[in-house]
């Protein structure tokens, strides 16, 4: 079964929570699924395909996991296109998400505006019910920020899309969204004395894009500075770029970081042959892995969370040959797309991209999009 987890809150202090709610008026509305949508309760919106069965009370409420809930044969319908880039890389990338929930109520519809700048953590994979399902593999594909909430609602059909930035920055602050006047320019400062370590004056700079985030760093090296740098930058991509420029020459151009956000954390990657792999079965593959150009290959598989921008991954040692004969039979031949991979050995992914619409009977419509490069060792 497919799975989705779709929370939607606004951390806020009791004070301000309360005048939200003298504001809007909100009163809250159940959704069929069990889904809620208040101002002030924690959760503005809480949507599940697995429910958290109360035995005691014999009552159901939304985000149970694929291993111990009960999947929901009545949850609300979700499309989403997610995009997970290399914040650092000079070739840049589509960035953001977007995320449609049909079937919701007309009252949902009407508070849509008040979502914006909230906070959004979707998870998403494969539940228990296919021979193939590993809900091991599930887990948080966006944590961001909501720019833009759109309902819409067209004769029966009503629907609520939100644009998420995939990081709590500055996009929808109030400062940037006052009525009649232009949206401040960021300024963002990148400053690190000779010698001084590279790590810290990172997270520092990270810091003025998404305040008070966890920044983690998983890299063999440890550099520093090999001469005074600062710089001023008015988007977040160009001070990426700064960063992972800093680090490469600090390592005399024998390494690049990766910066993307996670789970509202922002991971910075050193990619290493040597680091673990995540292996990607045969029977895991949607269709053989393509070309994208002379360097790169696109691999698509069922919908997973575990592989993001600088992993290391494995595709089946054995790589099958148009027109091999079967070992099973002299005079039988089985085309190489039905037991074996074109493509072997290690790969560095590059770009990860997640395509979901819970509904649809195709099963490419529940998949992740793996662009990747081989690993040179």
């Amino acid at each position: 079964m497919r799975y989705y987890d779709l929370r939607i809150w606004r951390p806020k202090s009791q004070d301000e929570i309360k005048k939200i709610n003298r504001t809007h008026k909100f009163e809250g509305s159940q959704p069929t699924n069990g889904g809620s949508l208040a101002i002030g309760t924690g959760n503005l919106l809480h949507l599940s395909s697995y429910l958290i069965h109360d035995k005691l009370n014999q009552t159901y409420s939304p985000g149970g996991m694929p291993q111990t809930g009960v999947f929901d044969p009545g949850a609300l319908d979700i499309d989403f296109q997610i995009s997970v880039i290399d914040y650092a890389s000079p070739i840049g990338g589509a960035e953001g998400a977007s995320i449609t929930i049909r079937g919701i109520d007309p009252a949902t519809i009407g508070q849509a505006s008040s979502l914006q700048g909230a906070t959004l953590r979707l998870s998403a994979g494969m539940g228990h019910g296919y021979p193939l399902a590993k809900p091991e593999q599930a887990g948080v594909v966006l944590y961001g920020q909501i720019w833009s909430p759109v309902g819409n609602w067209e004769g029966e059909d009503l629907s609520l899309t939100l644009f998420v930035l995939p990081y709590n920055g500055h996009a929808t602050t109030s400062e940037n969204t006052k009525p009649n006047q232009p949206p401040k320019v960021p300024t963002y400062t990148y400053q690190c004395k000779r010698g001084a370590s590279l790590k810290e004056a990172i997270k520092a700079s990270i810091r003025q894009v998404s305040p008070n985030v966890e920044v983690i760093f998983q890299t063999a090296n440890d550099p520093v500075a090999t001469g005074d740098i600062q710089g001023v930058y008015h988007t977040d991509h160009g001070l990426f770029e700064a960063l992972a420029d800093s680090w490469e020459i600090a390592t005399n151009k024998q390494s690049r970081i990766t910066i993307t956000p996670r789970d509202g954390k922002f991971f910075c990657k050193e990619p290493h042959p040597d680091q673990q792999a995540i292996p990607i079965a045969i029977e895991e593959l949607i269709g053989q892995p393509t070309w994208n150009n002379v360097a790169s290959i696109t691999i698509c598989c069922p919908l997973r969370a575990d592989i993001s921008v600088g992993d290391i991954i494995t595709l089946p040692d054995e790589a099958g040959a148009i027109g091999a004969i079967h070992p099973q039979s002299a005079l039988s031949f089985s085309p190489p797309k039905k037991r074996a991979s074109l493509f072997s050995g290690k790969f560095t992914v590059l770009h990860v991209n997640h395509l979901g619409q819970f509904r649809s009977a195709d099963g490419q419509q529940w998949m992740t999009a793996i662009d990747c490069y081989p690993t040179v060792s």
